[in-house]
């Protein structure tokens, strides 16, 4: 939502392109996947989920998260054993996944209770019409 985000894209370009170890690369996209879990997080608090940028958010997050298991299979195809690297990266995602999952479900919880609110008022508001209407009968 900064004006300036272009410069945090722009850095984390230049991190991919200068890291050439895949398992590095691997790591590396995990943790912008986390970045991108803490913007949305951010987005939802602040604005809620009608915010654009989330949308954009999500999309950047399954590329983090698709590049980090392309670098795996490289890493594979390099004949490297990757048992361990897959573990970590099959953790962090499914921690990643779990943690976004959780913004998404207290959002939702906002919204019902929002909901709820309203509901409450609209009943209040009917109330006090008919209340009105009796006494002019």
């Amino acid at each position: 939502d900064s004006p300036f985000y272009f410069l945090n894209r722009v850095g984390e370009a230049l991190q991919e392109f200068f890291t050439f170890n895949p398992e590095a690369k691997a790591r590396l996209e995990l943790q912008f996947a986390a970045e991108r879990i803490s913007e949305i997080k951010a987005m939802l608090v602040e604005k809620g989920v009608a915010t654009p940028g989330i949308e954009a958010a999500k999309v950047r997050l399954t590329e983090n998260l698709a590049r980090a298991s392309g670098a795996v299979i490289k890493v594979k195809s390099s004949g490297k054993d990757i048992v361990e690297l897959a573990k970590e990266v099959s953790e962090k995602i499914s921690f990643q996944k779990s943690a976004l999952k959780g913004v998404f479900e207290d959002e939702d919880d906002n919204l019902s209770e929002q909901e709820k609110d309203l509901k409450e008022q609209i009943l209040f508001s009917h109330f006090q019409f008919f209340k009105k209407w009796l006494r002019v009968k």
